[in-house]
């Protein structure tokens, strides 16, 4: 739109209006220099826009930012502007988090209570309720930027990933960002871990758990690589560790290195801080505060060679510490106080879980297998033997007939360490099969001459 020049006078009180709000002509602010409209604008509209920030309770400071981000967005019409805020105070946006959105997202206002509406109808239609809407337009009201056609683009590349749009809801909604990168840009990302060597469902699988990788660069996923290959990781390790792992894509590698420093503080060597960290990645991902609290907490253990333990066990630094807590309880009601040198022997203990593991897998060998309660004391790396794979073996034996007492301590500790039920099944179908009445000690000698 043309405007009727401003005469010296009027160009003299623009300037010095421009500069009450931080806007300095004469050393050429870049915002004059892309919209000199603020120059020829007339000045009651100008001062009309400034006015309406300012009864906003915007600072001259704010305004100033709000300019440097979107100049138009004082030479609009501030009826238009008022439209737009009681749009937002009807869907119950407080005053203040609307100041919020227009901070983040100066143009935001400027659309029509329709175009509103069609954006925020759009994701209703997709399945987010009130509340859920409300917060994610708050937390990022850039989103309201794109129309529904461009926002339905991006979704649709996330369903040719795999991703269905219950998983899509909870991602735009824990991370709404993604909805502002293009298609392009998303294949970008997803190439890169394609030419890295992880496969399509892999990736797919670690965009669920945690979409925030796709708002990242692959120049900064690539220097977080080159830092681990430099610490001496195996590249087939970083697939791993990635695919596991993905917050540490969000980390820079200075932020790393304190993390390995730490683990060098400890007294490890730069030969074992790679096998701890191919182990447990999420080792890099957990606050230096957080490290040092669970490595307080293990120092109170005199008796244990803590180096061996977390090099055994890097999850020791990881688990939180009422669940070390809470595990090492267990042992100590089911055996006695004092055990806790006992269980650090088998650090690995420590990770299991105590409904599913722990105290199943006891019974089962006390109650199953007849062990005595010193017996299992006394090995207590039973326990983490696969308890599914050893009861089924034993349901097969049982179902044939056998009374699984019967079986002898070389038999048993097959059962524990190696038998898989498949072939044990195999071979009770071809005895069977036979017709002839066979023992156990057929059973397990048939067992290790077919396998």
């Amino acid at each position: 739109m043309r405007y009727k020049p401003l005469t010296q006078e009027e160009l003299e009180k623009r300037i010095k209006l421009l500069k009450e709000i931080g806007i300095n002509p004469e050393k050429k602010d870049k915002n004059i220099s892309k919209y000199p409209q603020l120059l020829t604008v007339p000045s009651k509209n100008l001062h009309d826009g400034i006015k309406f920030f300012l009864e906003l309770r915007f600072s001259k400071k704010t305004i100033y930012k709000l300019i440097r981000k979107h100049s138009r967005i004082v030479l609009c019409s501030p009826k238009i502007f008022q439209k737009s805020i009681d749009y937002f105070s009807n869907l119950g946006i407080d005053s203040k988090e609307i100041n919020k959105m227009i901070i983040d997202a100066p143009s935001v206002i400027s659309y029509s209570p329709k175009a509103l509406q069609d954006r925020i109808g759009f994701f209703y239609d997709f399945g987010l309720n009130h509340q859920e809407l409300k917060s994610m337009i708050i937390k990022n009201s850039n989103i309201l930027i794109y129309s529904p056609k461009a926002l339905q683009k991006r979704i649709d590349y996330l369903s040719k990933l795999g991703i269905d749009n219950k998983k899509i809801r909870t991602i735009i909604k824990k991370k709404p960002d993604i909805l502002l990168s293009n298609q392009d840009s998303l294949q970008k990302r997803v190439d890169f871990f394609s030419s890295f060597g992880m496969k399509l469902e892999n990736i797919k699988k670690m965009i669920k758990n945690d979409p925030s990788v796709l708002l990242r660069s692959p120049r900064k996923f690539q220097t977080i690589i080159d830092y681990l290959i430099k610490i001496g990781i195996k590249n087939k390790k970083i697939s791993r560790i990635i695919r596991r792992y993905p917050t540490i894509l969000g980390f820079d590698s200075k932020s790393l290195q304190k993390r390995v420093d730490f683990l060098t503080g400890l007294g490890f060597s730069s030969a074992e801080i790679p096998t701890i960290i191919e182990f447990d990645g999420s080792v890099l991902c957990y606050s230096l505060e957080s490290l040092e609290q669970r490595l307080l907490y293990l120092k109170t253990f005199k008796e244990i060679n803590l180096l061996k333990c977390i090099l055994y066990n890097p999850m020791l630094l990881t688990n939180t510490l009422e669940s070390t807590q809470s595990k090492l309880n267990f042992f100590i009601e089911t055996f006695y106080e004092g055990v806790e040198p006992i269980v650090f022997r088998y650090p690995k203990l420590l990770n299991l879980s105590i409904e599913e593991n722990l105290k199943p897998s006891y019974d089962f060998f006390t109650k199953e297998l007849g062990y005595p309660h010193d017996r299992v004391l006394r090995n207590l790396s039973l326990l983490t033997c696969s308890l599914n794979r050893m009861q089924q073996c034993c349901n097969i034996l049982k179902n044939s007939g056998f009374n699984i007492r019967d079986l002898s301590i070389p038999q048993k500790r097959k059962i524990i360490k190696s038998v898989k039920p498949l072939n044990l099944e195999k071979i009770i179908n071809k005895l069977n099969l036979s017709g002839k009445e066979y023992s156990l000690k057929e059973v397990f000698s048939n067992l290790y001459i077919c396998f």
